[in-house]
């Protein structure tokens, strides 16, 4: 077969070059230009020795796959001009390119309708609550999570409608997802007749609404609705996570199921929903899916790459012998006591094991305003490869108590309703945390009249353990506290009240000679916390005086919390040498980054600390000036754009 050879035709204008009805010539001629260049490029473009189109076209053929990939770089990298259309009008380029792709086909078989799927691994994602109104019709990437999918339906792409009384056919086409399309009211046949100078009966108007739709004629294709939400890790603290419609056609749909991560590359767009007639002039944004990539590894991880150094790191990890019981003291170390040490290797087992032990927590399906069925995920769907976490395990309803027996215990959650029926995975892990029936654990019952919690769910967790908090029968450590409190009254030694008169008049000598570097107003009421504190550690130690050594605990104490916290801006009304920092920072970054330029967070921080400026200083800098809207970070915090 001769991939060089064959005429390049256009299907604007009804297929012909310079074909009327397409605008007027310079847009004919415009789309059949681009056309060749698509021709030229699903030829044309190879790697090495391999030409990459034309290879992945025929295996596509021989296998009755009518899809092909293309990678906006390599478009970009062949013809500069095509690649920046494709960003900026991807709604008018992509017929263009799968009419060339039809073309190219054509020489290996009959003619047949190629479906074209764009990928672009260099793209920028962008977070979808930052799809704003800037990029209606152009090419976005999302990356986020599918919580709800409808069933594929057949969606009409062109209507083909017949007048009853004289018989004239009529095609409209029908590109939106969401919206249908008006049948003119008023038969066309007299304005084209009028148009061709034709006589006779045909000249007799036909009655208004006379078109009818001709089913057996309009041509389909497959289209499913899902539904896109931000990943938790880039919600707002505060904020609720955001979601978004998205439109799947043809060998796009059913490439995603409910709590699938996945980065969409589609057409921004917009359509007038029902609830908003009224709003004549208020669209709901939608994304036309052109390409889907599926975000997971394994059990439904997220992908991550690790680098050598980090590989070696954990190797030498794995090689402690002492690794177990550091990393459960890791978790949550401000909590411990004996009585958690078993508690928190118990949770790091749940972390790293990744294996599985109603409504709202499995899936649901629900109904849309439309009153069609969607099914959406619930936690435990969403939490695929993860952990899930149940709070008031005890106070869920019997029913829903039932509905979570097959996710624990095969790791999948068939659903069968409303029509739907599919199996969504659910490889998570289960931490729930339930209170007795009596609301206090009661010693003298047995455990399972504390627990009501039926066997079959108590069964499917691998461990369970009862947290009590025993009262302790000899209360050593309170009668301690009362016996120094009640018989102890230290007085301060000529020693302490020495060190105390230093530290105060040195640090009253510092606030006099530099105004601004003063942290906290250190006045007689500091003093006295000085004293109260030194007499407490006294006291600690049954003496009757204060030494020195505890005036200077007291004081390394102050100074490492109430001044520290000062000087790093914790204290509210203060000010200190920190606010200034992070004043000159802010000036570094004006200077640095222009009104309108966005730039990289992790080069900005390295720049800034090259410069001498302090990371705390940086990064509460940055803070201040996305609060009072100056900068703005973008891409999941990666970039930081100068607003103003």
């Amino acid at each position: 077969m001769d991939w060089d050879q064959g005429a390049v035709t256009s299907l604007a204008g009804g297929g012909q070059p310079g074909a009327p009805g397409t605008g007027g010539a310079s847009t004919v001629t415009s789309s059949y230009d681009l056309t060749r260049r698509c021709v030229s490029f699903l030829r044309g473009f190879r790697e090495e020795n391999t030409f990459v189109y034309r290879a992945q076209l025929t295996s596509h053929l021989r296998r009755s796959h009518l899809v092909l990939e293309v990678e906006l770089r390599d478009l970009t990298s062949y013809d500069a001009e095509l690649g920046d259309m494709f960003l900026s009008k991807p709604a008018q380029m992509l017929p263009l390119l799968e009419a060339a792709a039809a073309q190219v086909a054509k020489q290996q078989q009959q003619s047949l309708p190629i479906q074209i799927v764009l990928k672009s691994a260099a793209m920028e994602s962008l977070r979808l609550r930052d799809v704003h109104a800037s990029q209606v019709n152009r090419l976005v990437k999302v990356p986020g999570i599918v919580i709800s999918s409808s069933k594929v339906r057949a969606k009409c792409m062109s209507i083909s409608v017949q007048c009853k009384n004289c018989g004239h056919v009529k095609n409209l086409p029908c590109p939106s997802a969401f919206q249908g399309v008006a049948v003119p009211r008023n038969c066309d046949r007299r304005a084209q007749n009028d148009a061709e100078g034709s006589v006779g009966v045909l000249q007799q108007d036909c009655p208004k609404d006379s078109y009818v739709i001709v089913p057996d004629k309009c041509s389909y294709v497959d289209q499913q609705t899902l539904k896109l939400q931000e990943s938790p890790e880039v919600v707002p603290t505060g904020e609720m996570p955001r979601h978004l419609l998205l439109s799947c056609d043809r060998y796009l749909v059913d490439k995603a199921s409910p709590g699938t991560r996945v980065s969409i590359l589609g057409i921004s767009s917009v359509f007038n929903a029902k609830k908003q007639v009224g709003a004549v002039a208020i669209r709901t944004p939608y994304l036309r899916v052109v390409g889907i990539e599926i975000n997971e590894e394994g059990a439904g991880r997220a992908k991550v790459v690790f680098t050598p150094r980090e590989e070696e790191i954990f190797a030498d990890m794995a090689r402690d012998p002492n690794l177990y019981e550091k990393l459960s003291a890791s978790i949550a170390p401000s909590i411990y006591g004996d009585y958690t040490v078993n508690i928190k290797k118990a949770i790091a087992c749940l972390l790293i094991g990744g294996s599985s032990s109603a409504a709202g927590l499995t899936a649901s399906v629900i109904k849309d305003a439309k009153g069609e069925f969607f099914l959406e995920g619930g936690a435990m769907v969403l939490a695929d490869g993860g952990v899930v976490c149940i709070d008031e395990f005890d106070k869920m309803r019997e029913s829903d108590r039932v509905a979570i027996h097959e996710a624990m215990e095969q790791q999948t959650i068939s659903i069968a309703k409303a029509g739907i029926t599919t199996i969504l995975n659910s490889r998570a892990s289960v931490l729930a945390a339930a209170n007795p029936v009596f609301g206090r654990y009661d010693d003298m019952r047995s455990a399972s009249d504390n627990i009501d919690l039926m066997s079959t769910i108590l069964s499917r967790f691998d461990l369970i353990f009862i947290v009590r908090d025993i009262q302790d029968e000899t209360p050593l450590m309170k009668r301690f506290i009362t016996y120094c409190r009640q018989r102890i009254a230290p007085r301060l030694s000529m020693d302490a009240t020495q060190a105390l008169q230093d530290f105060y008049v040195q640090v009253r000598d510092t606030v006099r000679q530099d105004e601004k570097a003063r942290a906290i107003p250190i006045t007689v009421r500091q003093l006295e916390a000085l004293v109260r504190i030194s007499e407490s550690l006294a006291k600690m130690h049954l003496k009757i005086q204060v030494t020195s050594e505890n005036v200077q605990e007291a004081i390394r104490l102050f100074k490492v919390s109430t001044m520290n916290a000062s000087q790093d801006g914790g204290t509210r009304g203060l000010f200190g040498a920190f606010h200034e920092k992070a004043a000159v920072v802010e000036e570094a970054i004006l200077k640095m980054v222009h009104v309108g330029v966005r730039m990289d967070t992790t080069a900005l921080y390295i720049k800034l600390e090259s410069q001498g400026h302090n990371p705390n200083a940086i990064q509460r800098a940055i803070r201040g000036m996305v609060q009072k809207g100056s900068l703005k970070q973008t891409n999941q915090y990666k970039y930081v754009l100068r607003a103003m």
